[in-house]
């Protein structure tokens, strides 16, 4: 059974490898590696899965905000998910998903988003974010992969509004631009 343990500086490397290695690209090492950097890093929900010493699975939740017609909210975005190919369908991505939604609890969050995945999401309960609950990007994606999560009931509830991405985001990925 693997283990979940919050990601350290000494595995940086080996999250990297693994995260282009997985999106057969190199967005999300690169945004791994300036979230890190960044005040919107919580180095509680940076999760590594590891078996035999090795890491197989990686994920990071990291700070964002809803703007509402009053304030700005708090949330959080799954971005990146990862699983070593070859421990895919074992149960890893549930266990880090579950492991991450139960430290953010912990330290007080209410909500999540994702936006990729869907699919896959949907299984842990997230539901569509614009028709759930109001949510709103600046930019478009796939709104099958556009899903938040109530980590509190009702978190969401009356919190309509735009998420905002702090500009690491756009510095790597023009989509990210608000």
């Amino acid at each position: 059974m693997p283990q979940i343990l919050q990601s350290q500086a000494t595995d940086t490397a080996v999250i990297k490898s693994l995260l282009e290695h997985c999106y057969n690209r190199t967005n999300e090492a690169s945004f791994f590696e300036a979230i890190q950097q960044s005040d919107i890093f919580i180095p509680e929900l940076s999760l590594i899965s590891s078996e035999n010493r090795e890491i197989i699975g990686y994920i990071l939740l990291s700070r964002i905000g809803i703007r509402t017609a009053n304030e700005i909210l708090p949330t959080l975005v799954i971005l990146p998910l990862a699983v070593r190919k070859d421990f895919r369908g074992r149960g890893v991505g549930k266990l880090l998903i579950d492991a991450a939604i139960v430290e953010a609890r912990n330290l007080g969050y209410t909500s999540c988003i994702t936006l990729e995945c869907g699919d896959y999401f949907r299984k842990f309960g997230f539901l569509p974010a614009q028709d759930e609950y109001g949510l709103e990007l600046y930019f478009r994606i796939n709104d099958a992969d556009f899903l938040a999560f109530e980590m509190t009931e009702n978190a969401l509830y009356r919190n309509s509004g735009f998420l905002i991405f702090p500009g690491i985001f756009s510095n790597i990925d023009p989509l990210y631009t608000t």
